[in-house]
């Protein structure tokens, strides 16, 4: 039995594993295929991530369920996935938008890229996402380098002492 995502990082890790799909949709079985291509005109609540200078889009009734997969979604579309359900988990991490949002405009190209139009009562959420800082990313290189140092033989450690030393 599927079960709701608990954290707006799964959510946005589902949009990511949607949009995957989406791009991979000619190797699926053509059943869940049809099911997975005919989310944008069934679908009306979409939920949207920034990525790069873009955005990325996922139905609700997918990145609203943990660790969904294609085949799940097409076995359980019709009967057990409740998008008032999902919507109402999703809507404490994301805002809706209007016509005019960028993410808006950018969720009809990617339909139109599908050459398709979205659901007429198609409605747009952004879950906003953090962009690591500088700092947060020097810090991943530090934690790095911690794990890599006691990989090093013994001279190897002390050359890279005597370099991080000149540095100061």
């Amino acid at each position: 039995m599927l079960t709701f995502v608990t954290t707006k990082e799964a959510a946005v890790e589902n949009i990511h594993r949607y949009n995957a799909v989406l791009a991979e949709a000619s190797k699926l079985p053509p059943d869940i295929r049809k099911d997975m291509l005919g989310t944008y005109t069934r679908a009306r609540a979409w939920y949207a991530v920034r990525h790069g200078q873009g955005f990325l889009f996922g139905p609700s009734k997918f990145i609203g369920y943990a660790d969904i997969t294609p085949a799940a979604y097409h076995e359980q579309r019709k009967t057990n996935l409740d998008g008032r359900m999902t919507e109402s988990v999703l809507a404490a991490w994301a805002t809706e938008v209007g016509v005019e949002h960028p993410a808006f405009i950018a969720f009809r190209e990617f339909c139109a890229r599908a050459n398709t139009k979205p659901n007429t009562l198609a409605r747009v959420s952004v879950i906003e996402v953090e962009e690591a800082t500088q700092g947060d990313r020097e810090a991943k290189l530090v934690e790095l380098v911690c794990e890599i140092v006691p990989l090093l033989s013994e001279r190897h450690r002390d050359a890279l002492r005597r370099r991080i030393a000149a540095m100061a």
